[in-house]
């Protein structure tokens, strides 16, 4: 009886809950009512739509958000804001260092933080800005652009070529660093502490696929050939790892055109109109051409924009189980018509995007998605399919709930660039500095024994007291004016110990800027040496003075073999952010240790670059750290750290796989790190594979990596003799290679796993590292 009365007792609550949410909905309409289940109210609200209304969601054009409908009660909704390393285009916000800084530091945790820091940050200025009646203005909408990918968000592709001029915009150059960063933003951005029933902001990684270079030639003609090998191994984990792993609500295609072979168009469409898989598979859509490389059509005809490529469909939802929406890039649909001759008007392009699977458009080409309707160019169903996408995300984020369920509605100016949120970012701009040289242990330096310090180069600011400084530009970083470099070098010979700060700049997007090395969209650089008379200022300064600590402030690499011999120290220090001055302070004179390691290799000249214009990752000399074949100036994971740590007791098992027994291998991998210097700091543990080659793998796989990042994690904060107890599991699906038909398979074969702080090199096993030999056995290729 009691428990009858119990049950009774519940029940009436729950009604009484229940009627308390519809007593505070903002409307008494159905797609209003919290109690009910999410797909049945994104349901009921399309299908009240007229057909005229659902195609005019699915835009958002610049300074025109997606429409209001007032008899539905749906409010006028702006999609768009960038998030790269803090929020942009509408007002005050935290700003972290770039995006290649922030791959820098090695930290999960960090990312996800500054993820939480952006969610945060966009929630107030979006509770602040809607209207009354929930109308959201241009910038405050809840879906942010990140490049994973690239344009003022979260780039997850990873970066190919040492000159692109947005590599500075990635999390670096490897799939498995770049793609697990991606993930911990993404889950950052997306999910905050507070609630886990209501999206905080929607994350968009971007730009799928392959988009490299902005300039040479332009990014709007360029038509590159890419093997399904490389995209396997290289371009598409990022994206995958951060739609399955970290939830993506939303991806973004790029206007760049990849090219595909006549027969693998008319295979994929086949696949796109009965959509289903069985049809034609992806993964052997090649196997019939026995071709390694998809055919270039230079006029388009057999090459597809990527925001009407099958891919969205087959790759992205149908393989990878992506179940949010595709959003274009800025104008990309109207680029089919103007640009790339894909299409011949805007209505014809607006139905080739929306066939392909891009639910929203940035741009106006979808304002004519009724007219293409019209002409049955595009469904009905087709139509309501993209917009049930589209608010099934909006009322995930609590929009069409009472404020008083979503826990974020409260967040308003003191939530915006708050002491907490500063204090990280000081904390990030620390850990994401690179100390590439340090001779002599010459850092960190004493500031009680400092009397005059000279800083020479590009405007820096460093926080400290009771020092003489004497600043002398030398030259600007991209003329060939030697006239003021005669007063630097008086200045260096002056100095207890001198500050050259050498590098590059950001540009203006799309400005006509003078400069050849300036990084921006739209301007790839064409060295990656320093530009101007910057090697002249060094050499200058190095035979002036034997105590110079080079601080490079830049986003893509930068080679000078000069500079990295004769500089007592080498600091990389990005584009820092609000606190890079005091991070690069405290880093110097020593008050914090240095953690970052490169999330890149730099070749030593413009010689070791492949051509830009290949895709191939595998064309000699090699891209990235995977490919490379020549000795790196500086390598891949590399950084010192003022203290020295010891690897000891690493357990790694199992040591062998049978193939046919299980298809999902994971390792686990145990080790202890301690700290055995003179000064606390943080370990980056790395975990790499080399595969030992063979002549029967060479011809099966036509682009073996020479070595492979398996996984990563970062030490907490290890005072001298402190210890931690690592323990990962380790996924081997990075070792995975794809055969001549773009098929992923693990070969079977003799792996070395190296375990320490650092790469190892292409042969050899140093004695830093701990090696295990990993044996993949009984594959049935």
């Amino acid at each position: 009886m009691r428990a009858l009365c119990g049950l009774a007792v519940v029940a009436l609550l729950v009604a009484c809950c229940r009627a308390q949410r519809r007593a505070t909905a903002k409307h008494d309409l159905p797609w209003f009512d919290p109690t009910l289940p999410l797909s049945e109210r994104v349901a009921l609200l399309v299908n009240n739509m007229t057909i005229k209304e659902v195609s005019m969601q699915l835009s958002t054009n610049f300074d025109t958000a997606a429409p209001a409908i007032e008899r539905l009660g749906v409010p006028s909704y702006d999609w768009r804001n960038n998030f790269l390393h803090g929020l942009v285009d509408n007002g005050i916000a935290t700003m972290f260092p770039q995006a290649i800084g922030l791959a820098a530091t090695w930290s999960t945790e960090l990312l996800t933080a500054i993820g939480r820091v952006g969610a945060v940050e966009q929630r107030a200025k979006y509770n602040i800005n809607k209207t009354a009646n929930g109308d959201v203005p241009m910038n405050y909408g809840l879906n942010v652009w990140q490049v994973a990918g690239h344009e003022s968000s979260t780039l997850v592709k990873p970066n190919r070529s040492s000159n692109a001029c947005r590599g500075q915009e990635t999390y670096g150059e490897d799939p498995v660093l770049t793609g697990t960063l991606g993930v911990a933003i993404v889950k950052g951005l997306q999910t905050l502490p507070d609630s886990a029933d209501y999206l905080a902001l929607g994350a968009t990684p971007k730009h799928f696929v392959a988009y490299s270079l902005d300039k040479t030639p332009p990014r709007l003609s360029f038509d590159p050939t890419i093997s399904m090998v490389d995209l396997r191994q290289t371009y598409f984990p990022a994206f995958k790892a951060v739609v399955q792993e970290g939830r993506a609500t939303s991806l973004m295609c790029r206007f760049v055109i990849l090219t595909t072979h006549k027969a693998v168009h008319i295979c994929w469409i086949a696949c796109l109109r009965a959509r289903a898989t069985n049809v034609c598979k992806p993964l052997s859509m090649t196997s019939a051409l026995a071709s390694r490389t998809l055919p270039h059509s230079y006029n388009g005809v057999n090459g597809y924009p990527m925001c009407a490529s099958p891919m969205l469909d087959l790759i992205v939802r149908n393989e990878w189980g992506f179940d949010g929406f595709f959003t274009s890039d800025s104008d990309a649909i109207v680029f089919f018509v103007s640009e790339q001759n894909y299409s011949t008007n805007t209505i014809h392009a607006a139905a080739a995007a929306l066939n392909a699977g891009v639910d929203l458009n940035s741009g106006p080409a979808y304002l004519e998605l009724h007219d293409a309707y019209e002409h049955g160019l595009v469904t009905e169903q087709a139509l309501r399919t993209s917009a049930e996408r589209l608010f099934t995300f909006r009322l995930r984020t609590g929009e069409f709930d009472p404020d008083e369920l979503v826990p974020f509605s409260s967040y308003d100016e003191r939530n915006i660039s708050s002491p907490v949120h500063q204090a990280l970012n000081l904390r990030v701009a620390e850990e994401s500095l690179v100390l590439l040289k340090n001779s002599q242990d010459v850092l960190p330096l004493d500031l009680a024994s400092l009397k005059h310090v000279a800083i020479i180069g590009l405007s820096t600011t460093l926080a400290t007291n009771n020092v003489t400084f004497t600043f002398e530009e030398g030259c600007d970083i991209e003329s060939n004016d030697t006239s003021r470099i005669p007063a630097a070098v008086e200045a260096a010979r002056q100095a207890d110990v001198v500050f050259l700060v050498l590098g590059l700049h950001v540009c203006t997007e799309h400005a006509n800027t003078p400069y050849h090395n300036a990084e921006c969209e739209g301007h790839d650089r064409e060295s990656i040496g320093l530009p101007g008379v910057q090697k002249e200022l060094a050499e200058s300064i190095f035979s002036a003075h034997t105590r110079v600590i080079t601080i490079y402030v830049n986003g893509g690499p930068v080679a000078s073999p000069i500079v990295a011999e004769r500089s007592a120290a080498l600091l990389e220090a990005w584009y820092g952010g609000q606190h890079a001055g005091t991070a690069v302070s405290n880093i110097i004179f020593g008050k914090v240790s240095p953690s970052g390691r490169l999330p890149y290799l730099v070749p030593p000249s413009d010689e070791d670059l492949p051509d830009i214009l290949s895709m191939t990752m595998s064309d000699f000399p090699g891209r990235t750290y995977r490919y490379f074949q020549n000795d790196p100036l500086h390598d891949f994971g590399f950084g010192l750290s003022y203290t020295r740590f010891e690897y000891a007791a690493a357990t790694m098992a199992p040591l062998t796989f049978n193939l046919t027994e299980n298809l999902k291998p994971q390792l686990k991998l145990e080790v202890t790190v301690r700290n055995v210097g003179k000064r606390a700091g943080k370990e980056v543990v790395q975990v790499y594979a080399r595969l030992r080659q063979t002549t029967a793998l060479q011809e099966r796989y036509p682009s073996i990596p020479l070595r492979q990042l398996l996984a990563f994690t970062k030490t907490g904060e290890l005072k001298t003799s402190a210890e931690e107890r690592i323990k990962l599991e380790i996924v081997l699906s990075p070792l995975q290679l794809a055969n001549a038909h773009g098929e992923l398979e693990y070969p079977e074969g003799v792996y070395d796993v190296f375990v320490g702080g650092v790469a190892p090199p292409r042969a050899g096993a140093p004695e830093e590292l701990t090696r295990f030999v990993l044996r993949l056995e009984g594959s049935e290729f």
